[in-house]
């Protein structure tokens, strides 16, 4: 059997970690991968799990099994955690080699728990965190060499200083970068002008016009974005993070954290970020806010599984937002 544990604050390092073992467990079968892999989020484990873990493989050598969000690693489990923790742990010592387990977390966990010492002598545990600054350099560096283009380390300091450290947003940059240099094995400074170094204001943007409720500013704002070539996708992404942000945030000055307690908990070293985050979070109640994650997750699910088109599901996402009573 394979068991994983991926848990972090970077989430393009956890989900390229998950398309590996994807990758790899199916790679003799892969016409028969998406009849093998079951995805339980914390809406449905309690109900599910079960016989998730104990059905065969359908055609196919193995099957999976991804626990998604269901916080099973936090410091105060509920009870119907820690039984599917306690079956978890007896389902992978019996070490049966059809079947991949994938457990997926947040930004910590509890390490302490008696399943995080299992995964860890019978499987493998990967922390995806965000990039020091030195790493993103090399992060950018080494993108540039495998697509056998050469760049000062000028240029690759000022890419890594004026982007957000965000990896889903970098690349996104960098790819259009690539794009515009086409067969150009040399990127000079002039090429870095199709490089759009106001993604994020433009997002801080979209995320006020939901936040404050302006309705038709926010889906101007979003059709601007779209018609400039910022991948839906990328968009999605960082509605769905800044609502969690905020919601992060809310529960820690709930509990007497100071503003730049909170910037180091999770993660938010921009000042700017950081204080939009803070006077955002004063905009929701404590069921307001839940309501918002719910409405996300839920979004985040039909789009990516391609039950809603990204278009058309980014404006129903932005204007359900937009209902929720505070």
């Amino acid at each position: 059997m394979s068991v994983y544990l991926l848990y972090g604050n970077e989430p393009y390092l956890i989900n390229n970690k998950l398309q590996q073992i994807i990758d790899e467990t199916f790679k003799n079968g892969v016409e028969m991968k998406e009849y093998n892999i079951d995805v339980l989020t914390s809406d449905e484990v309690f109900t599910k799990y079960l016989e998730a873990l104990e059905t065969l493989p359908f055609m196919s050598e193995k099957r999976m099994v991804i626990f998604k969000g269901c916080e099973l690693f936090k410091q105060k489990a509920g009870k119907r955690e820690e039984e599917i923790s306690q079956y978890l742990e007896d389902f992978i010592k019996k070490k049966l080699k059809d079947t991949v387990i994938v457990i997926v977390e947040g930004e910590k966990i509890d390490k302490k728990k008696s399943l995080y010492k299992t995964i860890s002598n019978f499987g493998e545990v990967f922390e995806g965190n965000q990039l020091k600054p030195y790493e993103l350099k090399n992060w950018i560096r080494e993108k540039f060499q495998n697509e056998n283009k050469s760049i000062s380390p000028k240029l690759i300091e000022y890419l890594a200083n004026n982007l957000p450290n965000d990896l889903y947003l970098v690349e996104n940059e960098l790819n259009k970068l690539l794009s515009y240099v086409g067969e150009k094995k040399v990127i000079e400074s002039e090429d870095l002008v199709i490089c759009s170094f106001t993604v994020m204001e433009n997002i801080f943007k979209l995320i006020d016009h939901i936040i404050y409720r302006d309705l038709m500013a926010a889906l101007s704002t979003l059709k601007t974005m779209l018609q400039d070539g910022e991948p839906p996708m990328i968009i999605l992404y960082m509605i769905i993070k800044q609502v969690r942000n905020i919601a992060k945030v809310k529960s820690l000055i709930s509990k007497g954290y100071t503003t730049k307690q909170i910037g180091e908990l999770i993660g938010v070293t921009n000042s700017y970020a950081l204080a939009q985050l803070v006077k955002q979070s004063n905009e929701f109640t404590v069921n307001s806010i839940k309501t918002s994650l719910e409405i996300v997750a839920d979004y985040e699910i039909k789009i990516k599984t391609g039950a809603l088109d990204y278009h058309i599901g980014l404006e129903l996402l932005i204007s359900n937002l937009n209902l929720i009573e505070r």
